[in-house]
């Protein structure tokens, strides 16, 4: 039986505000990127406000792959940066927790959302082929 222990509960708690905060930011600077790549292309063709929001959506579902690690990526450094602050970091590794035990619960979850979205990225880059 699979017991979650008040300390990942802990981490996954900071883990998941930080993440969700990360994830739109990263998403928000690569949508204004592409934006400023193709600013030119929009400028003056008369585009209405539907068709433009439906550039915006495409856009955004596009670029999640390239968001979802660095999100995951920043969020887990920020994570550990505020145990390490305030000094919970310390704490754990005084109960006898390694870092390796503690940074191997932590980034299961994430590792493995990444690693199926970039295997089912894959699978539908494949299947339009």
């Amino acid at each position: 039986m699979l017991r979650i222990k008040k300390l990942d509960i802990f981490i996954a708690k900071q883990f998941g505000l930080l993440f969700m905060g990360t994830f739109f930011i990263c998403q928000f600077v690569l949508m204004m990127q592409f934006l400023w790549r193709y600013i030119d292309e929009l400028i003056g063709k008369g585009l209405t406000m539907d068709v433009m929001a439906q550039f915006f959506w495409y856009m955004g579902l596009m670029l999640v792959p390239q968001a979802l690690p660095l999100a995951i990526l920043l969020s887990s450094l920020m994570t550990f940066g505020n145990l390490g602050e305030s000094t919970e970091l310390t704490a754990i590794k005084a109960a006898g927790i390694s870092l390796m035990q503690l940074s191997a619960h932590s980034s299961s979850s994430p590792s493995s959302s990444c690693l199926d979205h970039s295997i089912s990225r894959t699978m539908w880059d494949l299947s339009r082929t």
